[in-house]
């Protein structure tokens, strides 16, 4: 407290003499909080961005995915072919060619020609008729698996017609197509004007990595570390993978550092910039909440309740003041491109 040092991890005792009739004496090491400056960040800093432009073509396409939405299926008793769906239990095989107990995904639902099912993969399926076994290797995210796939049922589907009929079952609040297609046009475009904004919002957070000298803490990297190991650990078992950490080292290893400095730089400028949230205006915010979805009022008022999601909030709030106050500093030079010139 007197030379106003913040430690940061549990101290590690070097040295303890402690006997009777003499001094104690103890050396204990810890790591601090650095000190370190910012860069100059309130000089109008310019920051190149590319916004992608919707156009008819995207409209068609999302038409096509609501058409495919309220399509109705019509069952087929004949051969599969290319659009049909299918719904199999896929079994996977060891390497023997042997069905492994309990890794089997049942009934699961997929369109032949369409995402991995194409071209070769396709062409095992098609011509096959209900209750048929394929074995086919499917390409995962650990490389290509064995799969004996056992079709149940063959699908396919009835497109409705795109008129006003179909506009009002989308939303009966719309007049006809016309209307459809420019609510998925405004959509669309507005889900690419956020994508700019969060572009935006890395590139000022890349600045102040690139710009700030900072040596992170080594025991916040080693804890956060930690913390993303156990998040893969869930992700890869959620799709029933083994996670190899050394494969991922790199990759965990940058993203730590990164993520602890940049909370170190973050914390610096929200006490430069004085940004404050009161419990009053969290409250507020809660409260907003459930203005929008009054029905839902008490599972609101439960899930924050919870000092973590309360927490998590704040947190959300803060950022996003503090990025309203960085959006003064920092020019966003946006070069618009179509989305033809990416499709």
């Amino acid at each position: 407290e007197k030379f106003k040092i913040i430690p940061i991890n549990q101290g590690k005792i070097l040295k303890l003499e402690f006997k009777e009739f003499s001094n104690f004496e103890c050396e204990i090491s810890f790591e601090i909080k650095p000190d370190f400056s910012l860069p100059n960040y309130q000089k109008k800093v310019k920051i190149k961005t590319t916004k992608l432009i919707a156009n008819n073509k995207d409209t068609k396409e999302s038409l096509a995915n609501l058409q495919a939405q309220h399509a109705k299926a019509k069952p087929v008793d004949g051969s599969l072919k290319d659009g049909h769906f299918i719904y199999a239990d896929f079994n996977k095989l060891d390497e023997l060619g042997n069905v492994i107990k309990g890794k089997t995904l049942q009934n699961h639902y997929v369109r032949i020609g369409e995402g991995l099912f194409t071209g070769k993969l396709a062409d095992l399926f098609i011509g096959k008729k209900a209750g048929d076994l394929v074995d086919a290797d499917i390409k995962q995210d650990s490389g290509l698996v064995k799969y004996r796939v056992s079709i149940n049922r063959i699908e396919d589907k009835i497109l409705p017609k795109l008129d006003k009929d179909f506009a009002k079952l989308v939303d009966p609040d719309l007049k006809d197509m016309a209307a459809l297609e420019k609510r998925i046009l405004d959509n669309m475009q507005n889900n690419l004007n956020n994508e700019n904004k969060k572009e935006f919002e890395n590139k000022i957070v890349d600045y102040f990595l690139d710009k700030t000298k900072l040596e992170s803490p080594l025991s916040l990297i080693d804890n956060y570390k930690e913390h993303i190991v156990q998040q893969y650990k869930e992700q890869f078992s959620s799709r029933g993978q083994k996670f190899e950490p050394e494969k991922h080292k790199k990759e965990i290893d940058e993203n730590s550092e990164k993520t602890v400095k940049w909370h170190m730089i973050r914390e610096k400028i929200i006490n430069n910039e004085n940004i404050k949230l009161t419990s009053e205006e969290l409250d507020e915010y809660i409260n907003n909440i459930i203005k929008k979805n009054p029905e839902q009022k008490e599972e609101i008022k439960k899930y924050y309740n919870e000092n973590n999601n309360k927490y998590n909030l704040h947190e959300e709030v803060i950022n996003k003041k503090l990025f309203e106050i960085l959006n003064n500093y920092f020019i966003n030079q946006i070069k618009e491109k179509s989305t033809n010139q990416i499709r």
